[in-house]
């Protein structure tokens, strides 16, 4: 286990102020950030290999992924372009995280909704926490 800083400053725990240190792990992600004092899952850490690479990619690429994968529909909800609210459009999800090295390929890659698209990392990140917690 090793104490972790971001930005040159070391983390603190937002329940206890503990220090954070990363803690391998044998799931898609590099390692896991927890505090040292109580346990409680901060962040996912990315693979050195991967630092620099954004979590989003830029709107063009999200339009290329769509039209060379894309379906004309969200795969959660299932509302089509035309169904969806004025500010919503359907966007492309990495199921492995582009960030964590997940390809741009058609089994990695669903066309979800504005409103899916958040929900699924909203979802992702309290089951991912609370897995390891």
């Amino acid at each position: 286990m090793v104490s972790l800083a971001r930005n040159g400053k070391a983390d603190k725990c937002p329940k206890c102020r503990g220090r954070l240190i990363q803690v391998p792990t044998d799931t898609v992600h590099f390692a896991r950030l927890e505090c040292g004092a109580c346990g409680r899952f901060a962040r996912w850490v990315q693979r050195p290999e991967n630092i620099g690479r954004t979590r989003t990619k830029r709107p063009r690429e999200h339009r290329e992924l769509l039209a060379k994968f894309g379906t004309p529909y969200c795969q959660l909800c299932l509302r089509t372009k035309e169904q969806l609210d004025q500010w919503e459009v359907l966007e492309a999800h990495h199921v492995l995280e582009y960030a964590n090295g997940g390809p741009p390929t058609r089994e990695n890659t669903w066309t979800l909704c504005s409103k899916c698209h958040c929900l699924v990392h909203q979802v992702r990140v309290r089951v991912e926490a609370k897995t390891y917690a």
